[in-house]
């Protein structure tokens, strides 16, 4: 585990990640009022605990967890890891399902080191055991193979034209890819784009920097502020507004027309791409 920690800093560093950001960024401003975790209700996160923990898919790991307790009966590492877990999905107060795969691993491992306990001492058949797991786990168990067959045989995407007619249907990873990668061929290594909203993936397809660290919408007063801060002082080359019914549900209305102003008064409307509205910078003499 420490050589896996010292190769990913030295990659970071490499990279030209700066180690103090890392620690800032990734745990202490989770830690700080701007993370927005102040600001919702016990009843929020009740709520949010309820629906992450007991009414998803995590519930089918509990039947092996428990054996894994009973069996057990001691606070060892995996039940550490697990713990340390959910405390930090609880403190960060999202409970978004990104946040649950950290705790995948220590629920995995407890659960197979439960199966190969019961394998070894009641001498069971292995086939039948995993037959078991794999029908408590399905139809989960297929998703790798459907996921390894659109490697080979990618799904017909619609044209990128007719994400911008309403209704504006959900995208799909390979058109959020071919949008990224679209925003790529048509800017600049240098280029700072703007795409405000909470999902980073077309982002990061795009390989440009965003100009402000909150990429993805925090209504914190403290974050928004700091968002229009760094967007006055970094004037991206590209906003990239999505069309959909979830930036207007997600993102609240002052925050919307603070970036529609902003386009209105230094951008072009240049074109519709998968059901996002794309503006570029007017280039001043």
């Amino acid at each position: 585990m420490l050589t896996g920690m010292v190769v990913l800093a030295g990659a970071g560093r490499l990279a030209g990640i700066h180690l103090s950001e890392v620690w800032h960024y990734a745990f202490i401003d989770n830690l700080s009022s701007a993370s927005g975790l102040f600001e919702r209700s016990f009843g929020e996160k009740l709520g949010g605990l309820v629906n992450g923990f007991i009414f998803s898919e995590l519930a089918l790991f509990y039947p092996f967890l428990i054996g894994y307790l009973v069996v057990w009966r001691r606070l060892d590492w995996v039940i550490c890891w697990l713990l340390g877990g959910c405390i930090c999905i609880y403190r960060i107060g999202l409970f978004d399902p990104v946040h649950f795969k950290d705790i995948l691993p220590p629920l995995s491992l407890a659960g197979g080191l439960f199966i190969d306990h019961m394998i070894r001492k009641y001498a069971m058949p292995f086939r039948p055991c995993l037959a078991m797991v794999t029908i408590c786990f399905f139809p989960r168990t297929m998703e790798p193979i459907l996921v390894f067959r659109q490697l080979f045989e990618p799904p017909v995407a619609a044209t990128p034209e007719s994400y911008c007619n309403p209704p504006y249907s959900p995208l799909d990873n390979v058109s959020r890819k071919k949008l990224g990668w679209w925003i790529r061929d048509h800017t600049c290594d240098t280029d700072r784009v703007l795409i405000p909203f909470f999902n980073p993936v077309v982002q990061a397809y795009s390989e440009r920097v965003s100009p402000t660290m909150y990429f993805s919408l925090n209504e914190n007063p403290q974050a928004r502020e700091m968002f229009y801060r760094e967007v006055r002082e970094h004037r991206p080359e590209m906003v990239v507004i999505p069309l959909s019914e979830d930036y207007r549900k997600l993102v609240s209305a002052g925050m919307r027309s603070w970036i529609q102003r902003m386009v209105d008064t230094g951008y072009r409307d240049d074109t519709c791409m998968y059901g996002y509205t794309i503006y570029r910078k007017v280039k001043r003499n």
